[in-house]
């Protein structure tokens, strides 16, 4: 095991099993392929590809401002702990599933301001919770640009933010609050 990760270049790809950090990534190129990480992770810089990788029980995942989070492929991907973003994540594939327990561990997704999430499938963002959906916090900019079918947002949305949707359809199943501003292009509908 080790105590503490510090990745500022290079590429490292992980594939199944499960890791322990902190982590810090503060560039180059880190690929998550199958398993499960815990411990708190901080993306400040570089790209960061997730493909069927779970976020551990109250494993807090930060992308900060300048870096980017990329979900990709088909395969589910699994949170069960807070999200927060002030960068850039951008969903292109496979379905998100949210856990947690109230007074337990907890997995939610706080976009913060100035943090963009960019829908580019259509996939469905579930939530599995003992109580209320799991929440959706956005301050910042949560975007379908891609992807002709719908996206389904199975969280509660607390929108203080934009959303828009650019192409396709994005359903909040989840309940919530739609305040902020909602922006839908002639070929999308919300």
């Amino acid at each position: 095991m080790v105590d503490s990760f510090t990745q500022s270049g290079g590429t490292l790809s992980l594939a199944g099993g499960s890791i322990a950090g902190p982590f810090a990534i503060t560039g180059g190129t880190f690929s998550l392929a199958g398993g499960t990480i815990s411990g708190p992770v901080v993306i400040s810089g570089g790209d960061v590809s997730w493909a069927g990788f779970g976020i551990g029980n109250g494993t807090a995942v930060t992308v900060e401002a300048g870096a980017t989070l990329n979900l990709v492929g088909d395969a589910a991907k699994t949170i069960s702990g807070p999200v927060t973003n002030r960068g850039t994540i951008n969903w292109q594939g496979g379905p998100i599933t949210v856990y947690g327990i109230p007074g337990g561990h907890a997995g939610e997704i706080r976009n913060e301001a100035g943090g963009l999430i960019d829908i580019q499938c259509d996939q469905g963002l579930a939530s599995v919770w003992e109580g209320p959906s799991a929440p959706l916090h956005n301050a910042g900019m949560l975007r379908k640009s891609a992807g002709t079918g719908t996206t389904d947002i199975g969280l509660a949305l607390d929108n203080a933010g934009t959303v828009r949707c650019t192409l396709g359809q994005m359903r909040f199943s989840g309940g919530g609050s739609l305040l902020g501003e909602l922006l839908a292009d002639a070929s999308c509908s919300i």
